[in-house]
Formats: structure tokens, sequence, C-alpha cells
């Protein structure tokens, strides 16, 4: 508790320990400093001595080394061709349903479509995550932002591909129960198809 102007006040253990570890992590400091929440009372913030060697990083050795590693870009120029290769799929659905509906085997087409999908959705979340938070802890570096850049313009084609998928679904809502029936696999989320 704090005495401030006559009135007593209790913040408990937990207060705002997020907020404060990530002022640390952005700030360096090396002093105990007060904070003043607002006019009726304050609170002790007690930082720790701290050099800026010693300020805690995220290892994320595990996702990517770095935006410059072979692994780092691999996964980037796999996206572009897993979304070149998505943007052909629709391409094709397209024309198939224009051209020559009844040689368009929606079910085939579907199973084939989700399987490239996935892949390009596991590598997307991915670079999208590794992507805002290298640059959450470091808003400075051009790199990052320049990455980050990217990473959102592929989005754009994404949200692009996904209403063109969506658009396709719907055109061949009645072929879902044969989709289903020759792929079980995905019959489970059926329910997010339609």
């Amino acid at each position: 508790m704090r005495e401030n102007n006559g009135s007593k006040k209790d913040f408990g253990e937990d207060f705002s320990h997020s907020l404060i570890l990530h002022r640390f992590s952005l700030i360096h400091l090396s002093s105990v400093a007060t904070i003043f929440a607002d006019s009726d009372f304050a609170f002790p913030c007690y930082i720790f001595l701290m050099s800026t060697n010693s300020i805690p990083r995220w290892n994320l050795d595990s996702i990517f080394p770095s935006l410059n590693s072979p692994k780092y870009k691999s996964a980037l120029a796999d996206v572009k061709s897993g979304m070149e290769n998505l943007e052909n799929f629709i391409a094709s659905a397209k024309k198939l349903m224009k051209d020559s509906p009844d040689n368009f085997d929606f079910p085939i087409w579907l199973k084939s479509y989700l399987e490239s999908e996935d892949k390009v959705a596991r590598i997307f979340t991915s670079l999208g995550a590794y992507a805002y938070i290298i640059y959450s802890v470091d808003t400075m570096n051009t790199e990052y932002l320049n990455n980050m850049a990217k990473i959102d313009e592929i989005g754009l084609r994404v949200e692009q591909i996904d209403i063109d998928f969506q658009q396709i679904l719907k055109a061949n809502s009645s072929k879902l129960d044969d989709f289903c029936s020759r792929f079980p696999e995905f019959a489970a989320p059926r329910d997010i198809l339609e």
C-alpha cells in the first residue's frame, strides 16, 4: 500500500506486469522510477539495473535465424511460388467453369486446391509471425519494416485469392456432398466450406 494525499491504494502483485516488462524491453532504464498513474495516487515501479546487453530477446532461431538466412529466403520463395500456384488453380477453375463446366471435376480440383493452400498458409503464417515479432522489438530497423511491407503485400494477394476461392465454392456448392464422399478426410470441416 502506498499513501498519497491521505488516501491508501492497494495495487496487488500482478499490476500491469506485462506492460511494464514490455516497456523494459523497449527502453533502457537504469534507476528506480516512480510512475504516476493519475493525479490521485502514485505507485513505485522498480526498474532493474541492466545494461543494453542484458535486455531479454526472443530466440527465434527455430523459426528463422534471420531475414538473410537461406531458410527465410527459401520460405519467402516457397510462399511466392505457392501463391502463383493458387492463382493458377483459381484461373483454371474459372476457365473450366466458363468454357466447359461438364469437364470441371470440382471435387478433384477442390482437394488439390486445399492441399496446396494448406502448405502456403503454414509458411505464410510463420513468415508473418516472424516479421511482426522482430519488428515489434526494433521498430526503427528499416530492414524489418521493409520486410513487413513485403509480407503485407503477400497478404493482399492472399485476400484476393480467398475472395475468388469463395466465389468458386459458392458456384459449386451443390457438388460439396460429392467432394465429402470422395474425400472423407475433408468431411469433418465441411461447415467451413459452406
